[in-house]
């Protein structure tokens, strides 16, 4: 928990925009499983024991990866910094496939959920689900959305910084 809380987390709050994601699944996830370990006490046998509690809890092969994926990471810093020598308990922490899927709203979903929001009392709330609906965009590039970045003549919105990183067009309907 030392070298989590001490170096990783300083040095990735600048440069993952998911650092709240990551630190939380660090406080969650990993420091009480492992977080009374020196980072050399750290064995396989303990990475796949957070693994098999992971996936005793029910939940998506995503849920049990991430924390694994976060933990490799960061032994693999504490390697490359000289604070952990030898291998890295979690090179390979047998992560669980994840298929990537799919979902659209079928014609009565779509029809019903339009519905709701006419009838949503929260005029502000309804709205943003809409204007999600209409234009493909994810919550935080709407919630990040500057008028200056919209623009009106050809009916385009412009997002500076995408999950990607790069900027990207909405077209705008009427």
């Amino acid at each position: 928990s030392d070298f989590i809380v001490g170096s990783y987390f300083p040095f990735v709050r600048d440069r993952l925009r998911s650092f709240h994601n990551v630190r939380a699944l660090c406080e969650q996830k990993i420091i009480p499983a492992l977080g009374t370990k020196a980072l050399d006490e750290i064995t396989r046998q303990d990475v796949q024991a957070l693994r098999r509690d992971l996936i005793a809890k029910g939940k998506s092969n995503a849920y049990v990866n991430r924390p694994l994926v976060i933990l490799r990471r960061v032994l693999s810093l504490a390697q490359d910094w000289g604070q952990l020598d030898g291998a890295n308990p979690a090179a390979k922490p047998g992560l669980l496939p994840e298929p990537h899927r799919e979902v659209y709203l079928t014609d009565d979903q779509l029809r019903e959920l339009l519905l709701a929001l006419g009838r949503d009392q929260d005029f502000v709330a309804a709205a943003a689900v809409a204007f999600l609906l209409l234009t493909g965009a994810r919550k935080s590039e709407a919630l990040c959305a500057e008028w200056r970045h919209i623009d009106f003549d050809n009916a385009q919105w412009t997002v500076p910084r995408s999950k990607s990183g790069h900027r990207r067009h909405i077209p705008l309907s009427p």
